[in-house]
């Protein structure tokens, strides 16, 4: 199946489009018009600086964070393109799969089960996977202090 990986990869470099379009041409505005979610969101990212990577990678996991701010904002919040395209890239990865599974079973229109049992295993291994990944980087972290 080459939908998963290719989604995963144009989802990457679409939102690092947003990423270099808002860094060159829209910086200005962008301050203007959003300055107190930026603010909002520098600070969070302050708080999590020693961890970065892992916390723009969960944001990026949940549902509800606007992908779009994210995008737009995170190269005047002083955040480097390379993890920025890795969390999406990872970050990404059970709404990917959910379009292209959705995708997959639309085209064959016989079975319409999108969130099969096996969908839905898959997912919560996914975010099982990412949480124990964090969770022992913090546990490790704590055993070195």
């Amino acid at each position: 199946m080459i939908g998963f990986p290719l989604a995963c990869l144009l989802t990457s470099i679409g939102a690092t489009c947003c990423y270099v379009l808002s860094d060159t041409f829209f910086r200005s505005f962008i301050q203007k018009w959003f300055k107190e979610r930026i603010d909002k969101f520098s600070n969070k990212l302050h708080e999590n600086r020693e961890d970065l990577f892992w916390y723009l990678l969960s944001i990026r996991m949940f549902p509800m964070t606007p992908n779009w701010f994210i995008n737009l904002s995170s190269p005047i919040v002083g955040i480097e393109i390379v993890p920025f395209f890795l969390s999406i890239g990872l970050g990404l990865i059970p709404y990917n799969y959910v379009c292209v599974q959705t995708g997959a079973l639309i085209a064959d229109y016989k079975n319409l089960n999108i969130m099969s049992f096996t969908t839905i295993a898959q997912l919560m291994c996914a975010s099982v996977t990412v949480a124990g990944l964090v969770f022992l980087k913090n546990k490790l972290k704590k055993k070195s202090e």
